[in-house]
């Protein structure tokens, strides 16, 4: 095995464009594997950050705006077992806290979003179905950024879409 090393590695000297042209090969083909290898772990085998994923389906409401009353009609209407229904849709909202404010990422939740999805908080608590908009959850991504993880921005009045809302709860980094 050692003369067969010695061999190739004489070879690849004699030959440098080919050695090159190899190495850059190989690297070029790891990369590429290393690249959707991530991909598809993060898309299909990572698993959700929900409680018995297995249990979940996804339903696509005919009209976002009407969500809340589509969820209580779903409820109402059904031949099955449900053991909790949500509704969410992603939005861009004005956000103003303190002295700070931006346009972000956010989601519009309805229901029992969080306890459907069996989310812990990190602090706070959940929202459930009875609060209105004048309560709101943060992300922890959000709570480290906007609050540098003071434990006392749950409490803390911020303004979302224009409006006042209380922080309840700060959701972990797992859940997105």
């Amino acid at each position: 095995m050692l003369a067969d090393f010695r061999y190739t590695v004489r070879r690849l000297v004699w030959s440098p464009g080919f050695a090159l042209a190899a190495t850059l090969t190989l690297a070029l083909g790891i990369g590429i594997n290393v690249a959707v290898l991530s991909v598809v772990n993060a898309i299909i085998w990572k698993p959700l950050a929900v409680s018995d994923s297995s249990r979940l389906v996804v339903l696509e409401a005919p009209r976002v705006d009407e969500t809340p009353a589509w969820l209580s009609d779903l409820r109402r209407r059904s031949l099955v077992t449900v053991e909790g229904l949500a509704g969410y849709r992603f939005v861009q909202t004005a956000v103003v806290v303190g002295e700070r404010a931006d346009v972000v990422k956010a989601e519009a939740v309805a229901g029992d979003y969080f306890e459907t999805l069996g989310v812990t908080p990190l602090a706070g608590r959940v929202l459930t179905s009875g609060d209105g908009p004048s309560v709101t959850a943060i992300s922890e991504s959000f709570w480290r950024e906007w609050f540098g993880a003071d434990p006392a921005a749950v409490g803390a009045t911020i303004t979302v879409a224009g409006r006042p809302a209380v922080v309840d709860g700060i959701v972990p980094a797992a859940f997105q």
